[in-house]
């Protein structure tokens, strides 16, 4: 489902989780008829242990318990799917804040940094789609939010495209880890795909919008 498509149609969960149903009730009756004539026409001089029916009875009602259940919760599941969608819609035309590739079209990008406190210095690893380094910036450790545009501190620009961004932060000298780069993109679209709700972001970016850590109006 895709927000405004006007075309109506029955989801196949529908349409699947009916034939469950009316297959359950198809195959309990068959067992019924099974049961009986099994005991119709049973030894009468070493008649079949009853408990035995009983075991059978109820193995195949918790069975059947057991698939009402699993359509209940897919229903329930639906319709909390699209509930998240309708309220998810209001994001389009927003700028969504979250950890994602960042592309570089010749605009500036606001990187949010999360660099640990005791770094005394860090730096901003730039790598393409290939997973190769590019760039890398040194930063401020104390500076919690920068602009890039694609170009290195000597004025080199990248080709456009998109980029993994993460911060490496030192302590004298030595690695303390690596961390994610936060950065904004305007949201497109919204999508209902297999039951999760999936945000689209220019360069054909997308995610689940559960990744999304804030939102604002754009600029």
């Amino acid at each position: 489902m895709i927000i405004g498509d006007t075309t109506q149609s029955i989801p196949k969960t529908q349409i699947s989780n009916a034939d469950e149903s009316n297959g359950l009730a198809s195959d309990f009756d068959t067992f019924l008829q099974l049961l009986t004539t099994q005991i119709r026409n049973q030894d009468p001089l070493n008649p079949a242990d009853s408990t035995e029916f009983v075991a059978q009875l109820a193995t195949f009602s918790n069975v059947e318990q057991a698939v009402q259940t699993n359509d209940l919760l897919k229903e329930m599941s639906a319709q909390m799917s699209l509930q998240n969608m309708s309220e998810m819609s209001s994001w389009v035309g927003m700028e969504a804040r979250a950890v994602m590739p960042v592309p570089v079209d010749g605009t500036d990008k606001t990187l949010i940094l999360n660099t640990p406190v005791v770094a005394d210095a860090a730096e901003i690893v730039v790598r393409n789609t290939a997973g190769q380094e590019v760039q890398r910036i040194a930063i401020d450790p104390d500076v919690a939010q920068v602009t890039w545009s694609g170009r290195s501190p000597t004025g080199e620009q990248l080709p456009e495209d998109i980029y993994n961004l993460e911060i490496e932060s030192f302590s004298s000298g030595s690695l303390l880890g690596v961390s994610d780069v936060e950065t904004f993109a305007q949201v497109r679209e919204a999508a209902l795909i297999d039951g999760q709700v999936i945000l689209r972001f220019p360069s054909d970016i997308g995610m689940p919008s559960s990744s999304v850590l804030g939102v604002r109006n754009a600029p």
